[in-house]
């Protein structure tokens, strides 16, 4: 069974991700920050990461970790899905004009 990483600060979206993706017979991990999902990654092999292009960057590795350490080659093959979520303007709300 293929293993998915869903990293998304948002509970709602990582669980609507994880119902959807445990359909389609996927074994998924969830991440709710940058921290979380590095340590997931580390520890597991996944054949594809979903993750928020609007995380919040609360996470700094280490100054003596290079972006693809030896240790993170994996990365490399990892198939990666970047999803965002922008709220729609409505006609007379706070964006002003209809989309």
């Amino acid at each position: 069974m293929q293993k998915v990483l869903i990293v998304d600060d948002e509970p709602d979206i990582r669980e609507l991700l994880e119902i959807t993706l445990g359909r389609m017979n996927l074994r998924t991990q969830c991440a709710a920050d940058l921290e979380t999902a590095h340590h997931l990654l580390q520890q597991n092999d996944f054949h594809l990461c979903l993750t928020d292009m609007r995380l919040p960057i609360t996470f700094e590795p280490s100054n003596n970790i290079s972006p693809i350490s030896s240790s993170e080659k994996f990365l490399i093959s990892l198939s990666l899905i970047i999803t965002s979520v922008f709220p729609a303007k409505h006609e007379g709300g706070p964006g002003g004009e209809a989309t």
